[in-house]
């Protein structure tokens, strides 16, 4: 049975404060600043500028491994920490899960449910909108056990991978070479045999775990007319 708890309950929640820009440089000097949502790209934490830390009162530091989320101006958009550590400001929040949850699931989760938020209308710095910090602390999040959550974010992500390979129909990508075609149906035929039952079980529990995702039921019988579209394409190559 799925647990639920607060976000606050499962994971600190680390506020950043006011940098003055005047302090900070670009030359790499002292500790990276996560300034705001432009500094999360793509999932990942791309720090423009930096600072040393007698400039800033009392920094706060994300370490490697926290979640951080924009919460002014662009609202909620999610990066992981993959340096050691960055000093971060006023405009994000550094989320650090404990043991028990699945960083990857976590990071799924949260995208799902900030697509709900609710912004503060109110003046920041030039921007008109802030994150409500209380909707953030008090988000409802399931969470099974540790090895539940492994298995549903790797389903997933299984039933991603075949959806690109399926998807993706470019020259650049296929190749004329048999043995590679043969492969891919060989993997093909065995991810229909038995793992998408799983997956569309998966897909099933996810569904109800991020409030009932809408999947079009066409999809998983698309693949196969995708991926015989694709072997009547490439095998007269």
């Amino acid at each position: 049975m799925n647990n639920t708890t607060r976000l606050a309950d499962c994971a600190q929640m680390l506020i950043g404060k006011n940098i003055d820009k005047a302090k900070t440089n670009e030359k790499e000097e002292g500790y990276p600043i996560i300034v705001g949502a432009s500094d999360i790209q793509q999932g990942r934490i791309c720090c423009k500028r930096y600072v040393v830390p007698e400039n800033v009162k009392n920094p706060v530091f994300a370490t490697k491994g926290d979640i951080i989320i924009s919460t002014v101006g662009t609202l909620g958009k999610i990066g992981v920490m993959d340096i050691e550590k960055a000093i971060i400001s006023k405009h994000v929040v550094a989320i650090r899960p404990n043991k028990a949850v699945c960083i990857p699931y976590f990071v799924a989760l949260l995208s799902r449910l900030l697509l709900d938020m609710p912004a503060q209308e109110e003046e920041v710095i030039g921007f008109s909108k802030k994150m409500d910090m209380n909707f953030l602390e008090n988000l409802t999040i399931l969470l099974p056990s540790y090895e539940e959550q492994e298995r549903i974010i790797t389903e997933v992500s299984k039933m991603f991978m075949c959806y690109f390979l399926m998807e993706f129909e470019t020259d650049e990508f296929l190749t004329t070479n048999a043995d590679f075609l043969n492969l891919i149906k060989e993997r093909y035929d065995k991810w229909k045999r038995e793992e998408r039952p799983k997956i569309i079980k998966a897909i099933g529990e996810l569904s109800s775990l991020f409030r009932k995702i809408e999947i079009p039921d066409a999809t998983i019988e698309e693949y196969d007319t995708k991926y015989n579209k694709m072997k009547n394409r490439y095998l007269n190559l």
